[in-house]
């Protein structure tokens, strides 16, 4: 029997640009709230070593992307949090369609930064099998791409400064407790 008391879950979609700094949020958002995260970087990572074809990967990982998340959102009633790019529509389309099927709560958080942090970001990370090495693409913040993408009470977040103070902001935005904030 279902608990009346029981706040439904939360859906979180994290992104972004490559470089944004999203898994890092996704991360501290993570370990604050005790939610677990769906990276789809390491589940394509994960089919390209194993040999899976780039193409299939890429597909692949969005479908055991968001069958994961079903699985903890209906199964375990477990808030979630999705991060990858998100850049496509049909990636919008199924977070809301997954959010709805759950009854879950479903946030939006885009991550931005310049190009230049990203850039630097690239290049010193330890580069997974399925992320870029460098973003020659979108020498903007990313905001061109992803603002028309996603509804306009997403979060954007300039994730240019210390994780901490970031995470802060995002946690207030799921909880409810502060407007929007425009980077």
């Amino acid at each position: 029997m279902a608990n009346p008391d029981r706040k439904p879950p939360t859906l979180v979609l994290m992104a972004g640009p490559p470089g944004a700094g999203k898994t890092t949020l996704a991360m501290a958002v993570s370990r604050a709230l005790g939610w677990p995260v769906v990276d789809k970087d390491t589940l394509k990572s994960s089919m390209l070593a194993a040999g899976v074809p780039e193409e299939t990967a890429g597909r692949a990982s969005y479908d055991l992307m968001f069958d994961v998340g079903r699985d903890l959102l209906l199964n375990q009633g477990l808030s979630t949090i999705l991060d990858s790019p998100a850049a496509y529509p049909l990636v919008i389309q199924r977070a809301e369609e997954l959010a709805r099927e759950a009854g879950a709560e479903l946030r939006f958080v885009l991550c931005l930064a310049r190009y230049r942090v990203r850039s630097e970001r690239l290049v010193q990370r330890n580069t997974r099998p399925s992320q870029w090495a460098a973003d020659t693409t979108i020498v903007d913040d990313g905001s061109g791409l992803w603002v028309p993408l996603l509804p306009p009470h997403a979060l954007r977040v300039c994730a240019e400064g210390p994780v901490e103070v970031e995470a802060q902001l995002v946690l207030a935005h799921l909880r409810g407790t502060v407007p929007r904030r425009d980077p």
